[in-house]
């Protein structure tokens, strides 16, 4: 109804002019019945009814709010998160909760990227000219804010956003990936665990939203930490049980505490000894004005950094996919953090780009102006400059962080186990299944430890050994180490 709602009563107008004149032939009308303001389709001139004044009503003021929110969306001040809205003190205020504006505002957004807004007073382009449907189809299926998703977070409801139904196609792939594996596929028995303790933990935290506000009013008194914290665990390679009990919890744990009875000692919770989230968006993990959260539902937080806001306003990259992928939180930390801090330089790069492209695209041809838009051949062009730069980034942080275990490894036997269950997981899936048999074979009586140093050192050995020597004899030359 608010959109193609007021249409209904004109297409019924039309119907009903239509059935009249087929149902009843012309007349010819006298004189006094043309002053009369007859017609010679029918006697009776056509009503409104009650249900198509509530249809045109509500599509002039579903217009009336997409408008604004394209107006506010093109705005210089506002964030570069569509569902955020600026508040004072520069802290933004997430829409999610409040119905229906993040609903508007998305929208808005998605009249943004069809209608390119103009640069200034000097910007003489019409509507007509600043229409762009290829930066549309680009920015909702361009695959760098995954904005499908969001699509289905803002319209199909909160059960999406926090329950059974998050993330829930990525989940059942993992799922999938897991109970297709090897029966002795050891990464792949953990990421069945995981994919299915992830989607009943979902499913079951749902429950737990009343203790969660009690959680937040208690923040708000000041009887627990503000902070952000991480309270996802380790994953253990081998130990499916393990990883299934930590996802299956992991939702509870971040909403409510590591133990049911923090509710009831808020002073003792355990979430003060967490470690801080490490957000690739800001560096500050602190909770704010929580107290407007528990009493309006309204809720507070930092903006995005200026280098974030940047990347996605120009070529649509949400926080996400800047941020580490590791699954293993203390590296996944580490890497968001050393990532926030190696992005000045990366947009810094990325802003040279973009400055030649945009004078090369001055220099094109009318034609070729008319056929690709400024910020398509921006988005088109530069973003080859960021993904380069973002991987150089992190392969120098991926390099700082084993070289940094590498020399730790030797006396700290926690570091060691690090190491080597990360080299373990980077090895090709049939090398890691022949080191598990290897094991088998020459320890009978021995189970591996997947906790131990040792033991990993030992599982990597084989399986490295096995796959240089496969490559080797497979290709007649050594062909690297076999990691992926």
């Amino acid at each position: 109804q608010y959109a193609g709602g007021a249409s209904v009563p004109l297409t019924k107008y039309v119907h009903h002019l239509i059935s009249k004149s087929v149902k009843r032939p012309f007349k010819t009308l006298t004189l006094d019945e043309i002053k009369a303001g007859k017609t010679a389709y029918t006697d009776d001139a056509y009503v409104l009814t009650a249900k198509d004044r509530q249809r045109i009503s509500r599509n002039i003021l579903g217009v009336g709010a997409i408008a604004a929110a394209y107006a506010y969306r093109t705005d210089e001040s506002a964030p570069s998160d569509y569902k955020k809205l600026n508040a004072d003190d520069g802290l933004t205020i997430d829409t999610s909760p409040q119905f229906p504006l993040r609903q508007m505002l998305f929208l808005g957004e998605v009249v943004k990227q069809l209608i390119d807004p103009l640069k200034g007073p000097n910007d003489k382009r019409s509507m007509l000219e600043r229409v762009d449907p290829e930066n549309l189809a680009n920015w909702f299926s361009g695959g760098k804010g995954n904005i499908a998703k969001e699509f289905m977070q803002t319209f199909v409801g909160s059960n999406i956003r926090s329950g059974v139904g998050e993330g829930i196609v990525s989940e059942i792939m993992d799922l999938y990936k897991g109970v297709t594996g090897s029966q002795t596929g050891l990464i792949d028995s953990e990421r069945s665990a995981k994919a299915f303790g992830r989607l009943l933990g979902n499913y079951m935290s749902s429950w737990a939203v009343p203790l969660a506000q009690i959680v937040d009013a208690q923040r708000a008194m000041g009887f627990r930490t503000t902070e952000k914290t991480d309270a996802s665990r380790h994953p253990v390679v081998g130990d499916s049980k393990k990883t299934f009990m930590d996802n299956l919890t992991q939702p509870f744990r971040s909403r409510v505490g590591e133990k049911f009875i923090d509710v009831l000692e808020p002073a003792k919770a355990g979430d003060k000894d967490l470690p801080s989230r490490q957000d690739i968006a800001t560096a500050d993990t602190d909770r704010k004005r929580v107290g407007a959260k528990v009493l309006a539902g309204l809720n507070f937080g930092p903006d995005d950094g200026p280098e974030v806001q940047y990347l996605q306003n120009v070529f649509n990259y949400a926080p996400w996919k800047i941020g580490s992928k590791d699954k293993r939180p203390h590296i996944r930390r580490y890497e968001n953090e050393q990532m926030r801090s190696a992005l000045p330089l990366v947009v810094k790069e990325v802003r040279k780009d973009e400055i030649k492209t945009r004078d090369l695209w001055k220099n094109m041809s009318d034609k070729f102006k008319s056929e690709v838009t400024e910020r398509m051949f921006v988005k088109q062009r530069s973003t080859m400059k960021v993904e380069a730069e973002l991987k150089n980034a992190r392969a120098r942080i991926s390099e700082m962080r084993m070289a940094a275990m590498r020399n730790k490894a030797g006396k700290d036997k926690a570091i060691k186990w690090q190491l080597y269950t990360e080299k373990f997981r980077k090895l090709n899936p049939d090398a890691r299944n022949f080191a598990w048999t290897e094991w088998v074979k020459r320890n009978p009586e021995q189970k591996v430890d997947y906790m131990d140093g040792d033991d990993m050192v030992k599982l990597f050995t084989y399986g490295d050994v096995y796959w240089k020597a496969y490559t080797k004899a497979s290709s007649g030359k050594k062909r690297g180490l076999g990691l992926r």
